[in-house]
C-alpha cells in the first residue's frame, strides 16, 4: 500500500477528477451533458467508486493475495 503523499500530480489528477466527473457529471438530463450540481448520487456508489480508485493506484490495505482487508 501506497500512501497518499507517493502519488504523483499526475495521479492526483487522475483520481481528484475522476471522483468530480462522477458526482456531477450529468448525461441523464433532457438536455445536453454538463457539470450539474444536483445530480443525484447514492451515497453507496460513491464509496465503491472511490474504492475502485484507491485501489488502482495501491492506496487500499490489501492482503498478500490482493485482497482488501479490513
Amino acid at each position: 500500500m501506497r500512501l497518499a503523499q507517493e502519488l504523483s500530480p499526475v495521479e492526483l489528477e487522475h483520481i481528484v477528477s475522476s471522483i468530480q466527473r462522477f458526482l456531477f457529471w450529468d448525461e441523464d438530463t433532457d438536455g445536453p451533458a454538463g457539470w450539474n450540481l444536483d445530480r443525484p448520487c447514492s451515497g453507496a456508489d460513491l464509496v465503491d467508486h472511490v474504492t475502485e480508485l484507491l485501489v488502482q493506484h495501491d492506496l487500499a490495505p490489501t492482503n498478500a493475495a490482493g485482497q482488501l482487508t479490513d
